[in-house]
Order: C-alpha cells, then structure tokens, then sequence
C-alpha cells in the first residue's frame, strides 16, 4: 500500500462522512443546483450580458459577469431549497434515514470521484513518480479494472486507462539504465572483465 492508496480511501471515506452529516436531500439538491447552474447560465448569460452594457463596456468580461452571476444566484437558491427541505425531512422524523442514505451517496460520489482523478492521472502522466505510483497501488487497479467505470461515457482518448498504464509501462521499461559489467558479474575484483587500454607499440631497435 502506498500513498496512492492512502488518499484513495481518505477521498472515499470523507466524502461519505461530509455527506452523512449534510443528509440526502442537502446533497441532491446541491448537486442539482450545481447542474442547473451551469445549464441556466449557459442558456441565459447572454440576454443578460446584452442587458449590461451600461455597466461594463468590454464583452468578453460581460459575458463572464453574466454567466458567473447567474451560477451563484443558482447556487444560493439551491442551498436555501437544501436547508428548506432538510427542515422538512427532520420534522417527517426522517432525520436518520436522510443521514445514512447521505452517506451511501457519499460513498459513491468518492468512488466516482476517485475514477476520474485516476483515469486522468492514467490517460495524462504529469510526472514518472506519480505514474509509478499509481501503477504500483493495489485500489488503483480495482477502480480502473474490476469496478465499473466512468469512462465509457467519456471521450475515446480517455476510454481503457488501463492501457493507457500499460503503455506507459512499456515505455518506462525501456528508459531502464544498463546493468554495468561489475553488476552482472559482481563476484569479479574490480578491473577484471573491463577492457584495458591497448598497449603503447615500441619502435623497432629501442630498448623496450
């Protein structure tokens, strides 16, 4: 176990902790109002862009005014929505079951979340010491292989991230330095087996 498998299981076991403490419903409903944000701000940013142009001048920067306005006001209302029904839930005596059904949705939103960090780190190696890690980590391969994964939905170049970790295996394994002659033959004094320097040829008639 290395530390690829450390943060695997501290990513699954916060996220299912945070989540039993919101609840379900606060978790749904963030999760949807993150969604719609996106989808309201994407759709709408642009009539309210045009109606800012007294304020700001520059487009580009309206735009991104608009649409980031309109994903926080999203937002706000979600949380507001959350705590409205949460309050609801506890009053219906369904306090407990919103936490625990929390925490199985936690649980698979950390494994979720945990594919897509490990298909990225698969498809896209930043760094030899972290590629290495992951392919030495034992959940590594259970999330990428055995379980089922996220990335059929996702584009072609992110699909198998397991061949993606083989490649990079086959390229690593030919970037291995060459053994020296010493350590292929390590019972050997030193010098012996290791070409020596030709000798210096003594001209003809001088004493040697």
């Amino acid at each position: 176990m290395n530390w690829v498998d450390l943060a695997i299981i501290a990513i699954i076991a916060w996220s299912a902790f945070r989540a039993f403490r919101t609840g379900l419903v606060r978790e749904l409903t963030s999760l949807i109002a993150v969604i719609a944000g996106v989808f309201l701000a994407g759709a709408l940013s642009e009539r309210l862009s045009a109606n800012l142009d007294f304020l700001i001048s520059d487009a580009p920067t309206r735009n991104l005014v608009a649409f980031i306005a309109i994903f926080v006001g999203v937002l706000i209302a979600g949380q507001v929505l959350s705590a409205f029904l949460s309050d609801v839930a506890g009053m219906l005596l369904l306090g407990p079951l919103d936490h625990i059904a929390g925490a199985i949705f936690g649980l698979l939103q950390g494994i979720l979340i945990v594919q897509m960090l490990l298909i990225g780190l698969a498809v896209f190696p930043a760094a030899a010491s972290v590629s290495s890690a992951v392919d030495d980590s034992t959940l590594a391969d259970v999330f990428l292989d055995t379980l089922p994964s996220v990335d059929r939905l996702l584009p072609e170049r992110f699909r198998d991230p397991m061949d993606q970790l083989q490649k990079w295996r086959e390229i690593t394994s030919r970037l291995q330095p060459i053994p020296t002659q010493e350590a292929i033959l390590p019972g050997l004094p030193k010098g012996v087996g290791t070409p020596t320097p030709a000798a210096t040829a003594t001209p003809a008639g001088q004493p040697r």
